[in-house]
């Protein structure tokens, strides 16, 4: 099994690796929710355009749109 390391860097950004953003189809400006499941890891789902990972769930935005860190 290939593990995938990646660092974070000083504003909390990491990279996904690009075998990885390719695998996906991940592409600039994407947008991925951030969560975490029972056993406290940490999981990303990229968000396509008009998908909402839970029914009746909002995106927080900030006051120019841009998705917002924490719980919705």
């Amino acid at each position: 099994m290939k593990i995938n390391v990646t660092t974070m860097d000083s504003k909390g950004r990491i990279s996904i690796p690009f075998h990885l953003r390719n695998l996906f189809g991940l592409d600039i400006g994407d947008e991925l929710v951030i969560d975490m499941n029972e056993q406290k890891e940490i999981v990303l789902v990229p968000l396509k355009a008009g998908d909402m990972p839970v029914p009746g769930a909002e995106l927080a935005r900030d006051k120019r749109g841009f998705p917002q860190g924490g719980a919705a």
